[in-house]
């Protein structure tokens, strides 16, 4: 049976680009009502146009309380009061702890971790008070799954938004507001190749350590967004999704033969 969301109005932080484009664009093809968010106007309103008249885009910073507050009530206007929220805003500072700067640390902080909750607190009240909707928080494997060197603060906020995700789902769901969190393994997104390109990261490698065999593509992270966000899953809250094709669970010292069992181990 296909899945729509043809009575729901959502919101998607950080969707002019990548992944959130990418659930922006699923959940309209759902039915949804879509109010496109980013911190550049110009790219919300570009995404909201491809999908179509019945949708809107704005920007919106999640680093100020003071601009979530605007667009939301904006939106509210514009589409009626959201049903779905999917916090996919963020950003990541690199570098050796040891030399990171207060400033780069509250900055990944400031918008992965607060920013959410400035999203789930405005949102989630006129969620409340209508007594439905469903929260999709975007964190990452790194930090919950597997750690990363160089990415302290990234690591940090990811691992505070499964907490944040837990907490508002103990709590609100009783009064008919779900609360799920998804965490994505390696994305292909164009970020990632642009990356690769520089040599930053190694393609083969993240596939060799993939049971899956390959990268994971935008459209995984927004099924999983769409499941997580239907009546159909209306039993589940406060979990944490991992959509990674096994990366996270794979621990051998030697890349994951997808054939499991062809060969002798090599820890033998």
């Amino acid at each position: 049976m296909a899945i729509r969301l043809t009575s729901d109005v959502a919101i998607v932080t950080g969707a002019g680009k990548g992944i959130g484009a990418a659930i922006a664009h699923r959940l309209a093809a759902a039915g949804a009502r879509v109010a496109v968010t980013s911190r550049t106007a110009a790219d919300a309103e570009r995404i909201a146009a491809e999908l179509g008249p019945d949708h809107f885009g704005c920007g919106m910073d999640v680093a100020s309380s003071e601009s979530v507050r605007t667009a939301v009530e904006t939106i509210c206007q514009r589409l009626g009061v959201p049903t779905i929220l999917v916090n996919n805003a963020g950003v990541n500072r690199v570098g050796p702890t040891e030399t990171m700067t207060d400033d780069d640390w509250a900055a990944v902080i400031d918008v992965n971790l607060t920013g959410v909750f400035r999203c789930c607190r405005e949102v989630g009240a006129r969620m409340l008070a209508e007594g439905r909707g469903s929260i999709i928080n975007i964190s990452s494997v790194i930090g919950t799954g597997i750690a990363m060197p160089w990415r302290a603060p990234y690591a940090a906020s990811k691992a505070g938004v499964v907490g944040l995700t837990q907490m508002l789902a103990v709590e609100w769901t009783g009064r008919g507001v779900r609360v799920n969190a998804i965490l994505p393994g390696p994305t292909m997104t164009s970020m990632v190749q642009s990356a690769i390109k520089l040599g930053a990261v190694n393609e083969q490698q993240v596939i060799d350590r993939t049971p899956a065999g390959r990268f994971g593509t935008t459209a995984d992270i927004a099924d999983a967004v769409l499941l997580l966000a239907t009546a159909e899953s209306g039993f589940v809250t406060g979990q944490a999704l991992t959509v990674d094709g096994g990366y996270a669970l794979w621990g051998a010292s030697h890349a994951a033969d997808r054939r499991f069992g062809a060969g002798p181990d090599p820890i033998d």
